[in-house]
């Protein structure tokens, strides 16, 4: 059964429609290959990447102005973690996109990461990242080509060498293939 939220704001965000912004960003932008070119996404709709050093439960944060963001020269700006792995890092790029593209309002937005956050704005912002780094026939293309090459294998090489090939975390493989029901 397809899974919806209802936001406090009364909004019901779907999964498939989730998994439809995400692939109409690919589509648009046309960084459609391994690994997603998730830095030249957010490039691609104006956004500034950077990186500052932050408390470690701290990820990243997106903020999206009228006007320019003091010291940035930007009106859009996606900060990341420089602690982090570059995995974590890519991660919480797609996930701020995720924030931005599933927001009502993309004039003012603002949204920031921590670790533990749960909220339903989070899972989804999650789910659209995990969407956005390893699109369900890319991931399944690859399964196939790792079988053809190394024959069956365990589910944790599967893990590893999927991580490797999307440049990101086994843990974000793990949730994404147990989500497309692969493990």
């Amino acid at each position: 059964m397809e899974r919806q939220i209802q936001y406090d704001r009364g909004m019901v965000m779907e999964e498939k429609r989730i998994i439809g912004i995400a692939n109409q960003i690919l589509k648009e932008t046309n960084l459609y290959s391994i690994p997603i070119e998730v830095v030249a996404i957010a490039n691609y709709y104006g956004f500034k990447v950077y990186e500052i050093s932050m408390d470690d439960k701290e990820s990243g944060l997106l903020v999206v102005d009228k006007k320019t963001i003091p010291g940035f020269r930007s009106n859009r700006i996606i900060i990341v973690n420089s602690n982090h792995s570059a995995e974590r890092k890519r991660f919480t790029i797609a996930h701020e996109l995720g924030h931005y593209f599933l927001s009502e309002n993309k004039e003012v937005c603002i949204a920031h990461k921590d670790s533990g956050d749960y909220s339903p704005e989070e899972r989804d912002a999650n789910y659209f990242a995990s969407v956005l780094l390893m699109p369900v026939e890319m991931i399944e293309g690859d399964i196939k080509k790792i079988h053809k090459v190394f024959g069956k294998m365990d589910d944790t090489i599967i893990v590893y060498k999927i991580a490797r090939n999307f440049y990101v975390s086994r843990s974000a493989v793990q949730v994404r293939l147990k989500k497309i029901g692969v493990v």
